[in-house]
């Protein structure tokens, strides 16, 4: 049966898909055109391909009867060296319990449904025989928040969310209504104003009312470090991790729940991290689509100042484990596959993850946005990560860009640059549960 399923995938993922109209692509190159810096800081906006490219012919080796290890597509990497409170909530954290996943796993209260069109999620055709109670994170490793997306896709449009086995099937909002990543939940305090946002998941407090005055890099620094705010004098500029935290990746143009931080732009924001491969730039989020790019620090974007413990970089330790090695993310507490597949098209990402028979487990899945970040460290670069191997290049993840449908996002680890890529366009695919 899966040979057939892999058969139908393959046809589908030569026959392409239409592409982004040529405005909108030039709209989003125009802007964006820092994105993805190579060595020198330079940009290389063209790196971000544009047009429909038909899955290379080597991913038809992609089956259940060859192991990764079998194929020239496999890349194994050697070792390497070394007031009033309002409660605000995400999706039902009670969807991990069999019993309760279904139509009401989504909090339409917390919905915007503008945005967000509650029916399309059906969950009954999760398959509820995969969930491990093993892989949802513990209380005491640090939570990975969900993205937003509480939709599903095909490789241009909407989709009724497939059944396992299908084609797609393994979507960021599938997952998310499993229970495998942390709702967001805020608590808004304090008066109009100075009225302030706790992250109750990452414990960060956010500045919520922000001026729509833009800084340099420098500026925006002392900003924070002067401002007075909410009876608080300890503010800061977001690091890069803090401030990619924020975005929604459900929602576009402002790219953020308006509800809990009204009058965010839809715009950059700066960060106080610095390029690692160039000093003179920095890194920026922006809130219309959700880039996470660098720019040089002399440019003036918008800033939201924020107080409280720094996030933990990730820590990796490798385990071989019925031949395979195994990375677990001892701060997560994800575990990702060593070995990672190249030259693979998004649609066919979903069938080889979930066909996977890695280390002893059969329950890999494609990362979504936020689980992939993870595994970015902005202090180096070329790669911009400590993943035991990890190349300079690009990987897939399951999230799918709200507003252009066609594109999915993806992280380039020769920088840490997030940006998104059309669906047919080939690139890395590493598995995580």
């Amino acid at each position: 049966m899966k040979i057939q399923l892999f058969i139908v995938l393959a046809i589908f993922a030569l026959i392409g898909c239409s592409d982004m109209p040529s405005k909108d692509i030039q709209k989003i190159k125009d802007k964006y055109s820092q994105y993805g810096p190579d060595d020198d800081g330079e940009a290389v906006a063209d790196e971000i391909q544009t047009d429909v490219i038909v899955p290379d012919e080597s991913v038809d080796e992609i089956s259940e009867d060859v192991s990764p290890d079998e194929t020239d597509s496999v890349v194994t990497e050697e070792e390497p060296e070394g007031t009033d409170q309002i409660e605000v909530e995400g999706d039902d954290a009670s969807a991990t319990d069999e019993d309760t996943v279904d139509e009401d796993i989504v909090d339409i209260d917390s919905v915007d449904a503008d945005t967000v069109d509650v029916n399309t999620i059906d969950t009954d055709t999760v398959d509820l025989d995969i969930v491990d109670d093993d892989v949802v994170p513990d209380a005491d490793l640090m939570p990975v928040l969900c993205t937003g997306q509480t939709k599903c896709y095909n490789a241009e449009v909407e989709m009724t969310c497939p059944a396992a086995g299908n084609d797609f099937y393994g979507q960021d909002a599938q997952y998310a209504a499993l229970g495998y990543c942390t709702p967001r939940d805020y608590t808004v305090s304090g008066t109009a104003g100075a009225d302030i946002v706790t992250d109750n998941v990452t414990g960060l407090i956010w500045q919520r009312t922000v001026n729509t005055t833009t800084y340099t890099w420098a500026n925006a620094i002392t900003y924070c470090e002067d401002l007075s705010y909410g009876g608080q004098t300890d503010w800061r500029l977001p690091t890069r991790k803090e401030l990619a935290t924020l975005p929604d990746y459900g929602r576009y143009s402002p790219a953020i729940d308006t509800t809990i931080f009204p009058g965010t732009q839809a715009d950059d924001y700066w960060s106080s991290s610095s390029l690692a491969s160039n000093t003179a730039n920095a890194w920026r989020v922006d809130f219309d689509n959700g880039y996470v790019s660098s720019t040089t620090k002399a440019d003036t974007d918008y800033a939201r100042c924020v107080r409280g413990e720094t996030l933990p970089d990730s820590a990796f330790a490798e385990a071989t484990v019925a031949g395979k090695v195994v990375v677990t993310d001892t701060v997560t507490g994800l575990q990702w596959t060593k070995e990672y597949f190249s030259l693979v098209a998004w649609g066919n990402a979903f069938f080889y993850c979930w066909n996977l028979d890695y280390g002893g487990a059969t329950d890999w899945r494609l990362p979504n946005i936020e689980e992939l970040k993870t595994l970015v460290d902005d202090t180096i670069w070329d790669p911009a990560s400590t993943f035991p191997g990890m190349p300079s290049g690009i990987f897939h993840s399951s999230s799918s860009l709200a507003r252009y449908t066609g594109d999915a996002w993806q992280v380039y680890f020769s920088s840490g640059s997030m940006f998104i890529g059309n669906k047919p366009q080939t690139s890395n695919v590493r598995c995580v549960r």
